[in-house]
């Protein structure tokens, strides 16, 4: 699953919740940072890394994402997990690195990045992966949801947040859609007012944004708090979707 939306809906807090929700029920699952910022690794409750893949796994590729590819040694099939870190509840977490801006190391990015999207793609074991995904369209339109069995597509009631989630959802219509609305007030379905078929509701949580505050991950910090119990229903669904 692809989680996908604006900026500021949520979406690092939904997928580190969604993949430590599933290993906790016994599922393997790999969780993937195509955000260059950070944001994932906090979430999930891991110390956060500005690192890549290990230098010797990529080679320079003629025609590879920006020159760059797997190193010949690189088993595609299960290399996700050989070169993922362990997160908390079992999750294994696998990132191409951090726009860092005091170095701009735009650099560990590029050569790290077609080689996760490679990874991700070719995992032949039945793992879930749940892939946090940078704001906005473009991510989505240049194929970084591909892998996907479902995408969730996530929105606050904003004008803004609605009409990308309206072009996101355009954007990728061959594959199944859950369309949340995330950070509402009880009650609210301002999302619905723009034309999405909204399916399930995250509430906006104080206890929730607090814990984001302090860099820490919210399941360990408020884990009985209403969003993450929403979170928790969000993989029910999703798992009907996409068992």
């Amino acid at each position: 699953m692809a989680i996908v939306g604006s900026g500021g809906v949520g979406k690092s807090v939904v997928s580190a919740t969604l993949a430590r929700t599933l290993a906790r029920r016994g599922r393997d699952v790999l969780a993937v940072d195509l955000d260059p910022n950070p944001g994932l690794a906090y979430s999930l409750g891991l110390a956060p890394s500005d690192a890549g893949l290990p230098p010797e796994t990529t080679i320079e590729v003629k025609g590879g994402l920006y020159g760059w590819g797997p190193a010949p040694e690189v088993d595609l099939a299960t290399g996700a997990m050989t070169l993922s870190r362990l997160a908390p509840d079992g999750v294994r977490y696998l990132s191409p690195g951090k726009i860092d801006g005091k170095t701009v190391n735009k650099s560990e990015v590029k050569r790290c990045l077609g080689t996760v999207r490679l990874l991700v793609d070719h995992l032949t074991a039945p793992w879930d992966i749940v892939a946090d995904l940078e704001a906005g369209t473009t991510t989505p339109y240049e194929g970084y949801a591909r892998f996907a069995e479902v995408i969730v597509v996530l929105a606050t009631g904003s004008w803004r947040s609605c009409l990308a989630a309206r072009r996101l959802c355009a954007l990728l219509p061959s594959v199944p859609l859950v369309v949340v609305a995330s950070k509402t007030a009880p009650g609210a379905s301002d999302a619905a007012r723009w034309g999405l078929p909204v399916q399930h509701h995250i509430p906006f949580d104080p206890e929730v944004a607090a814990a984001e505050r302090r860099g820490l991950a919210p399941l360990d910090a408020c884990s009985d708090a209403p969003a993450l119990s929403a979170v928790a229903s969000l993989a029910d669904l999703l798992l009907k979707v996409a068992p």
